[in-house]
């Protein structure tokens, strides 16, 4: 938990210093070492860990990492031009719904009261965040 908190800290950190890269060509470099510096240390981890992976595991993982790409990459472009006082917390709400969509759809999770309860916090707490009192 505490490497997966302490990454995405440094990839807000990183999407927001993107800003200052010069083009768009730069960009690119930028995402693209990061994904693939991801990608190793993902397949490392994997094979240190000996998670046995199944066929179907792999195809979703495959269709998350594009998603990943697409999302996160796309988070590059629209700081350069808003900045990330307003990229971060709409991406950070919207990828929450996301998920939560996904869940109910694709593994008919249910949520209950607590459950609820803590999506409701987590949204009302990133948005809480992004206000400038």
């Amino acid at each position: 938990m505490v490497s997966a908190y302490a990454s995405q800290a440094v990839w807000e950190t990183s999407v927001v210093a993107s800003r200052q890269l010069p083009d768009d060509a730069c960009r690119v470099v930028f995402v693209t070492i990061v994904f693939v510096t991801a990608g190793v240390f993902s397949a490392v981890f994997t094979l240190l860990t000996r998670v046995r992976l199944r066929g179907a595991d792999v195809r979703f993982g495959l269709l998350a990492g594009a998603c990943s790409v697409v999302g996160s990459g796309a988070r590059v472009w629209a700081t350069r031009d808003l900045g990330g006082l307003v990229v971060i917390p709409v991406t950070a709400v919207t990828v929450t719904f996301l998920v939560q969509a996904a869940s109910y759809t694709v593994w008919r999770e249910r949520m209950g009261r607590w459950g609820l309860a803590g999506f409701i916090a987590a949204v009302a707490g990133v948005l809480l965040l992004s206000l400038k009192l």
